[in-house]
């Protein structure tokens, strides 16, 4: 399980984290006129492939599966201080399924799972087989390098392509795109007999060219490392339906969401458009395709990331969290991380992750995930959902008993209370009356069926109900002026010092209150 996120902050970092040892001008005995000398040299200067202390890089040595999802990891061009809120943010994963092992790995293999350069189960995978102390495949490491790249989508979205290997054919089916991406993008040759070898194990050597030109690649292209839980841009969301030419060379896309509806939005040509995770212009955008827009403080557009090849995922929620789902599809139960930037709707609500109710007991989930395994949107049905504010009214009749409640945004609702609706005053069982006006009150509602399920009520606190007059802060201590809406009469109260303030269901403060305001106190 995941552990919520300690800070939110901007990595767009193209500086490698300090992982390893301090970085200096390669002089290795072992490596003069080797044939990977030159790479070699870069990766060492860069500082995220080093060699001994003995001075040696020992070119030859195989890498284990850990040793190279570590360099796969050095790849995402995380910062050390990130980097160590991602290590935290996994501590839990890390330790159910590697006890105490790999604690030298443990940081790296937290950014691949953050990144998506490995999920989960095949994390778990790798340790209950052992293959994480085996040594690893270069075809496997050619998958691994694509996904730290922000390539999946583009080998994912191979239908027709050509290897010009001698042994394709003995390249796995599932890894055949990855070889072919870093083909085409010169990460990888054939080697004097035109072979890839991909059961060969990956010695130092090996890892460090690609290494290079990896690394050398994404400079070139614009590619960065977005981490959702570390961003702070407002954003939306939804698969772009049309896109018309807009004034001054802007274009003009409608976003469909089943999550947040649909909506028109204008891409100047100040915004950087990601296709495949690498920088491209506004021809990028094209109908079908889904678009996440990144909005500045002016709420101006600053960016578009472009995504295809999307999936949809169904199955029956067996566990959940703000920021995690564990969906059983029924061939394979599979946990899937909430971030930041994933739509989600539970019943009437949507919005991002803040909208589950994590007493909701949601029972069916529908998720739509890119290439990457990266959570877009979330669609939780069934279970329950909650319904708060001040009772207005209670009818009770022969044959069934409404209630009426008047909601934080003003508006009086009706519902009708089963004979099967547990209802409990202050904690203790008891039958609904109309002695319990203007009393808070907590509704518990199916999420399938709207149907009632509990009802809780609070008389010990009093509560208040209205519109806001005038909020004065130049008084110790603060006050409001709330009027009565049915009597038309203010009456001013003191407000606590460190009260909670809340707009919309978001965290507030006094000073961002308006007069006419509906409020609840």
């Amino acid at each position: 399980r995941l552990k919520r996120p300690l800070v939110f902050g901007l990595v767009l970092c193209l500086v490698i984290s300090g992982l390893v040892l301090p970085a200096s001008a390669a002089n290795y005995t072992d490596t003069k006129g080797h044939w990977a000398e030159i790479y070699i040299n870069d990766v060492s200067e860069r500082g995220i492939f080093v060699g001994y202390e003995n001075n040696t890089f020992r070119p030859y040595n195989n890498l284990t599966a850990a040793e190279a999802l570590v360099v796969c990891g050095r790849v995402c061009n995380v910062s050390s201080s990130h980097a160590t809120f991602i290590e935290a943010r996994w501590e839990d994963t890390l330790d159910a399924v590697l006890g105490t092992s790999y604690s030298w790995a443990r940081k790296e293999l937290a950014i691949c799972l953050e990144t998506g350069v490995l999920t989960i189960e095949e994390l778990r995978s790798l340790q209950t087989s052992a293959a994480l102390g085996r040594e690893m495949k270069k075809e496997d490491l050619a998958m691994y390098f694509v996904r730290a790249m922000g390539l999946t989508e583009l080998a994912a979205g191979l239908t027709t392509y050509t290897l010009p290997f001698n042994d394709t054919a003995s390249i796995s089916a599932d890894r055949r795109p990855y070889v072919y991406v870093l083909n085409l993008y010169g990460i990888v040759e054939g080697d004097t007999q035109n072979n890839f070898s991909p059961q060969l194990s990956v010695n130092r050597a090996v890892v460090a060219t690609m290494l290079s030109r990896v690394v050398n690649f994404m400079a070139e292209q614009g590619i960065v490392t977005e981490l959702p839980e570390y961003t702070t841009y407002n954003w939306i969301a939804g698969n772009i339906t049309s896109v018309t030419s807009g004034s001054r060379g802007s274009a003009v896309i409608k976003l469909k969401s089943d999550v947040s509806g649909t909506q028109s939005i204008t891409i100047p040509t100040t915004a950087t458009v990601y296709r495949y995770n690498m920088r491209s212009d506004i021809s990028a955008l094209q109908p079908g395709l889904y678009a996440r827009v990144a909005l500045n403080n002016a709420d101006s557009v600053s960016s578009v990331r472009l995504f295809g090849s999307l999936q949809t995922l169904n199955g029956t929620v067996t566990d959940f969290g703000r920021d995690y789902v564990t969906v059983n599809t029924g061939a394979s139960t599979r946990t899937i991380p909430i971030t930041r930037l994933t739509e989600v709707k539970t019943g009437r609500e949507a919005g991002d992750r803040t909208v589950i109710d994590l007493n909701g007991d949601y029972t069916g989930a529908v998720c739509t995930l890119d290439a990457a395994g990266n959570l877009l949107s979330l669609q939780l049905s069934g279970g329950s959902y909650l319904e708060e504010g001040l009772v207005a009214g209670v009818e009770t009749s022969m044959s069934k008993t409404t209630l009426s409640m008047t909601g934080y945004d003003g508006v009086t609702r009706r519902y009708d209370i089963g004979a099967d609706a547990a209802v409990s005053v202050d904690g203790v069982a008891r039958t609904l009356n109309s002695s319990y006006k203007g009393d808070f009150v907590a509704l518990r509602l199916s999420g399938d069926t709207d149907e009632v399920l509990s009802v809780e009520i609070d008389t010990d606190t009093d509560y208040v109900q209205g519109g806001v007059r005038s909020v004065s802060l130049n008084k110790k201590p603060n006050q409001i002026s709330i009027t009565d809406p049915n009597t038309r009469r203010s009456t001013s109260y003191d407000i606590a010092t460190g009260a909670l303030v809340t707009y919309e269901g978001e965290d507030a403060v006094l000073k961002d209150i308006r007069t006419s305001w509906f409020v609840t106190a």
